[in-house]
């Protein structure tokens, strides 16, 4: 009997992960379905350092506080085949070579959005409780 593969998943990020998004539950959660490796304070990071530690995971996951992908990643992607993208649009995260030369790219899209709305409505309600007497 062949044994299971194990699926690396890495989340990349500039500073920190967003701990309201990345919770300690949300990453256990990952962890059925494969493993999971968290790099953060990659800032300073150059493209070539970023690109070697990405082609070591099948599955990047993204968000607002990840930096850009290497470009050098479409014509060396090592084991990488999905990047998924988590939060807002994915044009300064994923460079659109990447999606050209066939990495799967998935976001998800409005999911966010109703908190984020949320949040800018109350946010509005307490500005306009301090303008109208």
């Amino acid at each position: 009997m062949q044994a299971k593969s194990t699926i690396n998943i890495l989340l990349v990020v500039r500073k920190r992960a967003n701990p309201s998004f990345w919770s300690p539950e949300f990453r256990e959660r990952l962890s059925s379905i494969g493993e999971l490796t968290l790099l953060e304070d990659t800032a300073d990071w150059t493209d070539e350092t970023l690109a070697a530690r990405c082609r070591e995971f099948d599955v990047i996951l993204t968000d607002w506080a990840t930096p850009t992908l290497p470009v050098a990643l479409a014509h060396q992607p090592g084991r990488l085949r999905y990047i998924c993208h988590a939060k807002g649009s994915i044009r300064d995260v994923v460079p659109r070579r990447l999606i050209e030369k066939g990495i799967v790219v998935s976001n998800w899209g409005d999911i966010p959005a109703d908190g984020v709305a949320e949040g800018a409505f109350a946010l509005l309600l307490t500005v306009l409780t301090q303008v109208i007497p």
